[in-house]
């Protein structure tokens, strides 16, 4: 198990899977526990615990694409309703004040 197939198999980057600590820990710990088998022949069993493993983790990645997906969503609905905002105090104090410049840099006559 390596972190490159793990990455390939959940369709992250190998970053992302450095990023998480729990991720971390279990390929390391997966990997560490293969390192022995590497060196005999590997059974079918041992292929479908790898499988399992790998959908183990695969399954964790999901989820948490899932929940920053959805928290990244929020964050972005919040600067855009803050964006809003601005603009709409920007347009009120342009037009509070009498000789409020354009974009452009001209005067606008009031």
């Amino acid at each position: 198990m390596t972190f490159e197939g793990v990455a390939a198999a959940g369709g992250v980057s190998k970053d992302f899977l450095y990023r998480i600590p729990e991720l971390r820990a279990r390929i390391t710990k997966l990997r560490e526990q293969q390192l022995p088998t590497r060196r005999t022949f590997i059974t079918s069993q041992y292929a479908e615990a790898s499988e399992l493993d790998t959908s183990s983790i695969v399954r964790t990645l999901t989820a948490k694409l899932a929940t920053e997906r959805a928290s990244h969503r929020q964050e972005l609905a919040e600067l855009n309703q803050a964006l809003a905002a601005a603009h709409g105090q920007i347009l009120a104090l342009k037009r509070r004040l009498p000789n409020a410049e354009s974009g452009d840099g001209h005067h606008i006559s009031g």
